[in-house]
C-alpha cells in the first residue's frame, strides 16, 4: 500500500494449459481471505477466471490498524493497481468484484476508482456504514456491537463465551463493551465517535463513490435481511446516476442464506426455485460484462413470500403499475377481539386491540404502556442470524405479542381474495406521550385466522427524529412535549408478500423492537449515554393513523390474476 503496509492475498490462477491471460475475480474482506478465497476459486478458477481473495488492513494477515471503509478508499485502488501489473490479467476483460455484504462496500470503492473494475456483484451493500447501524435514530443493536466484537480481534472471537441478554441489556449503551469486558476498537469508532464527529461518519459513506461507479452492478438482496434498505438505497442511487445497466433480485433470504442458497429458515421452507443460486448468479454477471458471454439478470425480479409465492418480473423498482393502499386504524369490533382472544391460546390477550378499515372511519385513542425495564421482544423477521443471542430471521409467528400489555395489534378484514404487496411500505401516527422522547417500533403481520400470524415486515422510528432525515447521528433532535400531538411516519422499507384469500393484514405497534434495535429509556437523554430509565404511555389517534402499502393491480399477480384491493 502507499504507506509500506503489505496486504496478504491469495492468488488462484487456471491450470497451465489455459495460457491466460485472464479477467480477475476480486474479494477484499474482514472475515477472513482463506475459506472464501477456496470457494471462490473452486467457482470461478475452472470457467476461466483468476482469483484474487485479500485480507483488508488490520484484519487477519494483513498488518496495520482495521478502520472501517476509510481505509478501502485507498488500500482498495492499491489492490487494483497490483493486479493491472500481474502479467496474468486480461486488462480487455477486467476486473469483476465479489461483493458480499462488507466486502461489496470496498468492492465499490474500487469500481469508483478504476475503470478496469468492469463488472460489480453487490450482495447485502452498506451505503453508510455508522448511519446503517442505526435505523431512524435507534441503534441497530443486535448487529452493531457484535459486529464490532468480531472485528476487533483477529481471528474474530468466538461469540459464545458471552452472556448476550445481560450485555445487551447494559447501560449506558455506549460502555457497552465494558460488560462485555473486552476492549472494542471499532464499536468505539463507528458508534461512539462518529456520534459526535460528523466527518467521521462522512467518511465512512460510499454515496459519492456510487455515483461515480460506471461498471454494471448486479444487486442482490433478502426480505429476511437486516440491512434490506442499505441494498434498495445502492439500487436506488446507482439508478439514478444512470451509468451503467443495473440488475436487482430480491429473494426470502436472511444475511446468510442469500450466501449459501439455501430455501428454508426456521421450520418454512420457501422451495427450491426460492433459491439465490449465488454462484451461478455472479458467474453469469462476469461472464455478461468481462467476457462478453452468455445471459445474466437484468431488470428487477422479486419473489414474493405468504400464499402461492414466486417470482415477479418488474418494469422497475418501485414498481410504476402498484398503487398505494391506506388502511386506516379504528376501534375494535367483537369479531377481531374475539379472533385475538383465541389466537392468544391457553393465556390471555392483553394486547391492546383495533382495526384496520380500507376507509377513515371515525376517531378516538387507543394506547399501551411501554416499560424500558421489560421491553417488547424481537421475534424474527429481518434480523442478523444470530441465534446464540435467540435471535433467529424469518416468518416467524408473532401471537406472543397478544399476551404482551405493552403494545397495539390492529387486524384487517378477512380478505375476499389475494392481495399482493410489493414495493415500499410504511405507517403514518399521530400520537400522544407522557415523556420527552420515545420509540415507536412497527411490524407488518400476515395473519392465519386458524394459523400463525406471521411477521412479514418490521421498522422502528425515534421521536425526536421525526421527519429529520440525516439528523439520527445527533443527541438533540427534536424533544417532545409530553402530552402534545405530535405526526410521524415509520418507514417499513419494502414488501414482497401476498396474503392469501381468507387472511388478514395486520400491524403491531411498541415501544420497543428488543434486543433488534436498542432501548430508548424515555427520558430525553442523550441516546448513547443516558442510564435512567422511566415507563411512558403511548397514545395513537384512529382515523388519522393508517398503514400504506403498494399493492399491484390484478394483471400483475404471478398467480393467476387473483389480486384484489382492499
Amino acid at each position: 500500500m502507499a504507506d509500506g503496509i503489505t496486504l496478504a492475498a491469495d492468488v488462484y490462477l487456471p491450470p497451465a494449459a489455459n495460457p491466460g491471460p485472464w479477467p480477475v475475480a476480486l474479494a477484499m474482506t474482514p472475515y477472513g481471505r482463506g475459506s472464501l478465497g477456496t470457494m471462490m476459486a473452486q467457482a470461478m478458477v475452472p470457467h476461466g477466471y483468476a482469483v484474487v481473495a485479500v485480507d483488508v488492513r488490520g484484519r487477519y494477515d494483513s498488518p496495520g490498524t482495521f478502520v472501517p471503509v476509510v481505509q478501502e478508499r485507498l488500500d482498495a485502488p492499491a489492490v487494483v493497481a497490483w493486479i493491472a501489473a500481474q502479467p496474468w490479467f486480461d486488462p480487455r476483460a477486467g476486473i469483476g468484484t465479489i461483493g458480499l455484504s462488507y466486502l461489496a462496500t470496498a468492492g465499490f470503492l474500487a469500481a469508483a476508482a478504476s475503470p478496469l473494475v468492469k463488472a460489480v456483484t453487490c450482495i447485502t451493500v452498506v451505503v453508510d456504514q455508522a448511519g446503517s447501524f442505526f435505523r431512524n435514530g435507534v441503534l441497530d443493536l443486535h448487529h452493531a456491537f457484535p459486529w464490532s466484537l468480531m472485528t476487533s480481534y483477529s481471528p474474530q472471537p468466538d461469540l459464545r463465551q458471552w452472556d448476550w441478554s445481560r450485555v445487551f441489556a447494559h447501560t449506558p449503551v455506549a460502555t457497552m463493551d465494558a460488560a462485555a469486558g473486552v476492549e472494542v476498537p471499532v464499536w468505539r469508532r463507528l458508534i461512539v465517535d462518529a456520534a459526535d464527529d460528523p466527518s467521521l461518519r462522512l467518511a465512512m459513506s460510499i454515496r459519492d463513490e456510487l455515483v461515480r461507479c460506471k461498471a454494471p452492478v448486479l444487486h442482490l438482496a433478502g426480505w429476511y435481511d437486516f440491512i434490506l434498505g442499505e441494498s434498495l438505497e445502492a439500487y436506488r442511487i446507482l439508478s439514478e446516476a444512470g451509468n451503467a445497466p443495473q440488475a436487482l433480485v430480491i429473494g426470502p433470504w436472511t444475511h446468510t442464506t442469500i450466501m449459501t442458497g439455501e430455501t428454508k429458515i426456521g421450520d418454512h421452507d420457501f422451495g427450491p426455485q426460492s433459491s439465490s443460486r449465488l454462484t451461478a448468479r455472479i458467474l453469469a454477471w462476469f461472464d455478461r460484462w468481462l467476457k462478453g458471454e452468455g445471459v445474466a439478470d437484468h431488470g428487477v425480479s422479486v419473489f414474493t413470500t405468504g400464499d402461492a409465492g414466486g417470482w415477479l418480473e418488474l418494469d422497475a423498482w418501485p414498481d410504476p403499475m402498484a398503487g398505494e393502499t391506506r388502511l386506516y386504524f379504528a376501534e375494535p369490533d367483537e369479531e377481531v377481539v374475539a379472533l385475538a382472544a383465541r389466537a392468544s391460546g391457553d393465556r390471555p390477550a392483553r394486547c391492546a386491540i383495533g382495526r384496520l378499515l380500507p376507509d377513515c372511519a371515525g376517531g378516538g385513542w387507543l394506547g399501551y404502556q411501554y416499560d424500558p425495564n421489560d421491553p417488547t421482544p424481537t421475534i424474527g423477521g429481518s434480523v442478523w442470524p444470530f441465534a446464540i443471542a435467540g435471535l433467529t430471521p424469518g416468518p416467524a409467528d408473532q401471537r406472543p405479542l397478544l399476551c404482551r400489555q405493552d403494545g397495539l395489534m390492529l387486524v384487517g378484514h378477512a380478505l375476499p381474495a389475494p392481495l399482493t404487496a410489493v414495493g415500499p411500505a410504511s405507517v403514518h401516527l399521530i400520537a400522544t406521550v407522557d415523556c420527552p422522547d420515545t420509540d415507536f417500533a412497527v411490524r407488518l403481520i400476515d395473519i392465519d385466522p386458524t394459523g400463525e400470524w406471521q411477521i412479514v415486515q418490521d421498522g422502528i422510528q425515534r421521536a425526536r427524529f421525526r421527519g429529520e432525515a440525516g439528523s439520527e447521528h445527533s443527541s438533540a433532535g427534536r424533544l417532545l412535549t409530553p402530552g402534545e400531538q405530535f405526526a410521524m411516519d415509520i418507514d417499513l422499507w419494502a414488501t414482497g408478500h401476498r396474503f392469501a384469500a381468507g387472511h388478514r393484514v395486520g400491524v403491531h405497534i411498541a415501544g420497543a423492537n428488543f434486543p433488534k434495535y436498542a432501548r430508548n429509556l424515555n427520558d430525553g437523554g442523550d441516546p448513547l449515554w443516558a442510564s435512567q430509565s422511566r415507563p411512558a404511555r403511548h397514545q395513537i389517534e384512529l382515523g388519522a393513523s393508517y398503514l400504506a402499502l403498494s399493492v399491484l393491480p390484478l394483471d400483475r399477480d404471478h398467480a393467476g390474476g387473483a389480486g384484489t384491493t382492499v
